[in-house]
């Protein structure tokens, strides 16, 4: 009987402890529609059945454009979309008073010069947070083309700043690190 007591005591204790966790799985089945108008729920949970079938995880979305779901952890998102566009999406731990995670998601197009949004959000509700707390992106110059890279693992975010002089373009790669995360 006193087994079943700290049994029941330690289950507890370890399902607060990921209380508010969320995975990347569910974080992008539950993304709302206005993010990517174009990807329907239904092709992102067809795209979690192939990856989940270990399958190429490929649909087209409503204009017809190829979607494919490169990469899937419990904490990261890759996206191509089309021969142009990808998305990256990446949860980081973070030490708040209701927020326990934030999302952040990487939006780069382009093909030899690229440029990237960064957006984040609180991943239960998909409500936005300011990133600028937790990330500092250096301020760039007008023209200056900029992408994101998001890490997979870690918490180095790998910019790829791109300029135009005349018809020679130069390359500036820079990592930075994530300050304000509390383990």
């Amino acid at each position: 009987m006193r087994m079943k007591g700290l049994l029941t005591i330690v289950l507890m204790l370890l399902s607060l402890s990921t209380y508010g966790q969320i995975s990347m799985r569910d974080c992008f089945l539950k993304m709302p529609t206005d993010l990517f108008p174009y990807l329907t729920e239904n092709n992102r949970l067809d795209c979690i059945d192939f990856i989940d079938s270990r399958m190429k995880a490929e649909v087209k979305d409503a204009f017809g454009t190829k979607i494919t779901l490169d990469t899937l952890t419990a904490n990261y998102l890759h996206l191509t979309i089309g021969e142009r566009v990808c998305v990256e999406m990446r949860l980081f731990p973070i030490s708040e008073d209701s927020v326990t995670q934030l999302l952040c998601v990487s939006k780069t197009f382009g093909d030899s010069v690229q440029q990237s949004s960064l957006r984040s959000y609180d991943p239960n509700t998909w409500q936005p947070i300011a990133y600028d707390k937790y990330i500092y992106l250096p301020k760039f110059a007008d023209g200056d083309f900029v992408a994101i890279s998001l890490p997979k693992e870690g918490n180095e975010i790998k910019l790829t700043r791109s300029f135009l002089v005349g018809d020679d373009r130069y390359t500036y790669e820079k990592e930075l690190m994530f300050v304000n995360f509390e383990y």
